[in-house]
């Protein structure tokens, strides 16, 4: 009995001993452990005045920031090595800084998200992207390469296109003939316009195309549609452009106005008028050219599918200031792989996706408009494989004929 007594005496300051240890260690731990938000980049692209200011304000917290790692690097030290009451009142002035400091950057974030999104020098694409890669100054730099050579790129088809239009044109009329609707697909479409006339209707009126035409053809005023793909040959099993488009096909030959092909479909288009038309991807980029020249008038543009008419709203909304058109609206479907020009896969697109809407419902506050842009960004979000869908609809054609067709409510 007395040995038993003796033990139990012998362990309690045994246990005590260990309860002190543990203290200490996980106060040493509680230091080591507590991590500071990451500070959001100030990416470049803004406003000059923007990101100087930004800039400084990020630079003082990332000193601040590394003054306080320090502080816990010594305090760490001296709670292993003498964990006094001294040390304890110390790490309690820690921790307020900490939360001081957790605060300010949090602020900081939300700041620089909303100039980020309003900002209208900065790309819509890069605007988007920039809620993924906020934090990884690596992976923006490379993201900024491609999206420098793709606008050098969208530059260089507009000029072809402007030197072609000026070889091949002949006299514009002063009359140019209505149309309620007109439809221009991808310089690389796969459907040919007869295909599609047969297929779909109208997401804004809920008639179908067939009907359009029938009515043109008992010369009701201001009805009919026109439908222009300039389908191209294809070369197959390209990786570059198979991982942007989703299959394996490829143009065999660079886009020209001056084929054939495209004369014919190019003529379809010329001298007309229409109420609104509907530009599919980079052949937005043709309708764009077309207007500067006069060649075709349009009251409203909608360009579905991103690709480089997200790195193109200047030039959008030149259009817009100038009057060549009255409204512009960009339908994105947000898990297209081609708008994203860099490749991904699928669930890097869905990350991206998802945090523009987190984004977006904090920000987009007042409508469709961003910032002091008048041209209108309708998100679509999408789900289910992408591998799949593009099987059955080639560029997500009848996606987005649908998924307009669901917004507008038509029937």
């Amino acid at each position: 009995m007395r040995t038993t007594k003796n033990n139990a005496i012998y362990r309690l300051p045994m246990f005590l001993i260990f309860m002190v240890i543990y203290s200490i260690t996980c106060s040493a731990q509680q230091t080591e452990t507590a991590t500071l938000p990451s500070i959001n980049l100030v990416p470049t692209g803004l406003a000059k005045s923007s990101f100087q200011l930004y800039s400084d304000k990020s630079q003082k917290l990332k000193l601040e920031s590394a003054k306080l790692a320090e502080e816990k690097k010594l305090l760490d030290k001296k709670l292993k090595e003498s964990p006094t009451d001294q040390t304890k009142s110390e790490l309690g002035l820690l921790t307020t800084k900490e939360n001081e400091l957790t605060a300010k950057i949090n602020l900081f974030n939300a700041e620089i998200e909303g100039v980020v999104y309003n900002d209208p020098s900065l790309d819509k694409l890069s605007t988007i992207t920039y809620y993924t890669l906020k934090n990884d100054q690596k992976l923006w730099d490379e993201f900024q390469k491609n999206i420098t050579i793709e606008k050098t790129k969208l530059k260089q088809d507009k000029v072809k296109i402007r030197q072609e239009l000026t070889k091949i044109n002949t006299k514009k009329q002063k009359t140019k003939t209505s149309y309620n609707e007109g439809v221009v697909l991808s310089m690389y479409a796969e459907q040919e316009a007869g295909t599609l006339g047969d297929s779909l209707k109208s997401p804004f009126t809920g008639v179908t195309y067939k009907e359009m035409i029938a009515n043109r053809q008992k010369n009701m005023t201001d009805s009919g549609v026109v439908i222009v793909s300039f389908v191209m040959p294809k070369q197959q099993n390209d990786p570059l452009e198979a991982a942007s488009r989703g299959d394996e096909h490829v143009p065999a030959e660079v886009f020209s106005l001056a084929g054939p092909n495209a004369k014919v479909e190019l003529n379809k288009l010329k001298d007309k008028k229409f109420s609104r038309l509907i530009a599919h991807s980079n052949g937005a980029t043709v309708v764009e050219c077309l207007l500067n020249d006069s060649l075709i008038e349009v009251k409203e543009l909608n360009i579905i599918g991103g690709e480089k008419s997200l790195l193109n709203g200047q030039a959008l909304q030149k259009l817009l200031d100038n009057g060549t058109v009255k409204r512009v609206v960009l339908w994105i479907k947000l898990d297209d792989p081609a708008i994203w020009i860099t490749k991904l896969t699928d669930d890097n697109i869905s990350e991206r996706t998802q945090n523009f809407i987190t984004f977006k419902t904090r920000f987009d506050k007042t409508g469709t408009q961003t910032g002091s842009s008048k041209v209108e960004y309708k998100w679509i979000l999408g789900s289910g494989s992408l591998a799949l869908l593009n099987a059955k609809d080639p560029q997500f054609i009848s996606t987005y004929f649908r998924e307009i067709s669901k917004d507008l409510r038509t029937k």
